[in-house]
């Protein structure tokens, strides 16, 4: 198992990301559903952007996504990276 960290580290790390990062699929599929039943953070920063013309609020959002991706990558590699480096020792 200790030789697999490494591994599922970067699985986790992928398949979060890639979880956090599903616009395209709405933008295509249901450009939001009926009555924003579809609708995600990332379309809905980019409806306050492109749509309604909220530059600053669409940015915000958009930041927001980044901060949440970066919290959760680094928790996961400081998480998992420790438990990484106490097992080499």
């Amino acid at each position: 198992m200790p030789l697999l960290k490494p591994a599922l580290l970067l699985a986790l790390l992928f398949r979060t990301i890639d979880a956090l990062r599903v616009f395209d699929l709405v933008f295509v599929m249901t450009q939001g559903g009926p009555a924003d039943a579809t609708n995600v953070l990332q379309f809905y920063g980019y409806k306050k952007i492109f749509t309604e013309g909220f530059m600053g609020y669409g940015s915000t959002v958009s930041v927001l996504v980044f901060a949440v991706t970066l919290t959760v990558s680094v928790g996961y590699l400081a998480t998992v990276g420790r438990r990484f480096q106490e097992g080499l020792g």
